[in-house]
């Protein structure tokens, strides 16, 4: 089985991120990424992902938190076992007294809220061949643009027969 090309994002997932005492944005921002995908069982998604590779799979995280400029993005990023991981910090999130009568620093807490996005983008070498069913429908349809590719028209587009046989066959075909 094989997914579709380009897909992104195909999930999304949602989670939030405390620290308690310290005001450590990197730490917030960890657990919420960590809180975001704990919950989450993609079995299936090997199959569907260009070139059976998970490695290939595009995983953007947006984390809201208080102090975004300390987040260490290689930190958060590695709380995600695979995919290419883009790590965005931005200003939100929630700081406040945490009730104690810590010194300043000690004496907040802060909560990050993360939003991962999980999906692939094709890569040329992991594109998929027609299925039998794709290359059916190309010698039955009766396009008019495939209908000259067969001829020695010349193509409006000025491309040659094989590029347009080529470039053909993943448009829909019609009823």
């Amino acid at each position: 089985m094989s997914g579709p090309e380009h897909l992104f994002p195909a999930f999304l997932e949602m989670g939030l991120g405390v620290d308690l005492v310290g005001e450590d944005a990197t730490k917030a921002a960890r657990r919420a990424a960590r809180e975001a995908i704990g919950r989450t069982s993609l079995p299936g998604v090997r199959e569907l992902v260009p070139g059976r590779d998970r490695a290939n799979m595009r995983v953007d995280v947006q984390i809201a938190v208080p102090g975004a400029a300390g987040v260490d993005p290689e930190a958060v990023a590695a709380e995600f076992p695979y995919g290419k991981v883009t790590i965005t910090a931005v200003e939100g999130g929630l700081r406040m007294p945490n009730g104690t009568d810590g010194p300043p620093g000690e004496d907040h807490l802060i909560c990050a809220v993360a939003v991962v996005a999980v999906g692939w983008l094709s890569a040329p070498a992991c594109r998929p061949a027609p299925t039998d069913f794709q290359r059916r429908s190309l010698r039955s349809s009766n396009w008019p643009h495939r209908a000259r590719s067969a001829t020695t028209e010349p193509d409006p587009q000025g491309r040659g027969p094989a590029s347009r046989a080529m470039s053909n066959w993943a448009r829909p075909v019609q009823s």
